[in-house]
């Protein structure tokens, strides 16, 4: 199971700014939930675009997984428990947490505030 998250790249970057701003969120992301991203950076290609397509329209694909990764004894990858961001809003009460809206606003916030500084 993943957890996508779509971001629309600012078409006045460069393809390495755009390429480090949607890693940097991708990281920030899986470090902050302790899970493993995956991050597909899209151009809209000539063909999309003699079909209409907005020649802008950069953006990112970046999936992360629903649990949280840890390294075993054998060096293999291990998902474990469901990521804070995946608990029910029940349970993230009993734990003492806001509801998983605001955690999903502060995540639109921090795409916000890199982008902006990019």
């Amino acid at each position: 199971m993943a957890r996508e998250w779509l971001v629309n790249l600012p078409h006045e970057l460069s393809e390495q700014d755009r390429k480090t701003l949607a890693h940097k969120f991708a990281q920030t992301l899986a470090d902050r939930y302790g899970t493993i991203a995956d991050c597909a950076i899209h151009k809209p290609t000539q063909k999309e675009i003699d079909r209409g397509a907005d020649p802008r329209n950069f953006h990112a694909h970046i999936m992360f997984t629903t649990r949280t990764a840890a390294i075993g004894n054998n060096n293999e990858i291990l998902l474990t428990d469901k990521a804070d961001i995946e608990l029910s809003d029940t349970k993230r009460h009993k734990l003492g947490m806001e509801r998983v809206s605001v955690e999903i606003k502060e995540v639109r916030q921090l795409w916000e505030q890199l982008a902006n500084e990019k």
